[in-house]
């Protein structure tokens, strides 16, 4: 998702709609958008428009409003949001169009087959029983990967970034209702829970060990 714009950031931000739409035409042009960039571009674009109102409710009314009660407590749930306000991720600044994000991924395919052959989206969380108490979780995809030095490892990933990567002949595994423990052999490393939507993604997980 986009984010919001930082005060490092924001000189670099379209100050206008006319600047954004010249920032798209831009680059449009320069990086050879195919119709579907362009077409899903417009979709994000639209979803960006909207910008929230002022807060507008008193303390009075949040504390007779069941909602603002439960999510709006403190009445600060605007938050700046107009597309002037998205410094990253947007067809006007750093967005990634759909035609250069499968390049990269049959790119990457290509100098490492085993990336992609399967991934297993899971939840990252800190006990077995996080998902149970409403605790915050990290979203990732699982795979087993070869790397560099030929050993087979189990990596998790969030976009391109690396969360982890460890050995697969090192891990010991561990499941029960639908939270797999793994720990590494011969570490005192704090042992890390992934938590599974639902059965078919724990056996899949599972079978990535086999």
């Amino acid at each position: 998702m986009a984010s919001t714009s930082s005060a490092s950031t924001a000189a670099s931000v379209p100050s206008t709609a006319e600047a954004i739409t010249r920032a798209v035409i831009a680059r449009i042009g320069a990086e050879a958008w195919d119709a579907g960039d362009v077409h899903a571009a417009f979709l994000q674009a639209t979803l960006l428009s909207y910008k929230s109102a002022a807060v507008g409710r008193s303390v009075k009314e949040r504390a007779q409003s069941p909602w603002d009660q439960m999510w709006n407590l403190d009445g600060s749930r605007y938050i700046a949001s107009s597309p002037t306000d998205y410094a990253h991720n947007c067809p006007w600044n750093d967005w990634t169009p759909p035609s250069e994000a499968r390049r990269r991924a049959t790119a990457a395919k290509a100098t490492n087959p085993a990336t992609g052959l399967a991934r297993i989206r899971v939840k990252i969380c800190r006990a077995p029983d996080s998902h149970r108490r409403g605790e915050k979780m990290v979203v990732a995809f699982a795979s087993i990967e070869v790397c560099d030095s030929g050993v087979k490892a189990l990596v998790l990933r969030r976009g391109s970034e690396t969360l982890l990567a460890i050995p697969l002949h090192r891990t010991r595994v561990a499941q029960r209702e639908g939270v797999v423990r793994l720990s590494l052999d011969g570490s005192s490393i704090a042992p890390v829970f992934l938590y599974l939507e639902d059965a078919q993604r724990c056996d899949a997980l599972l079978t990535l060990f086999a």
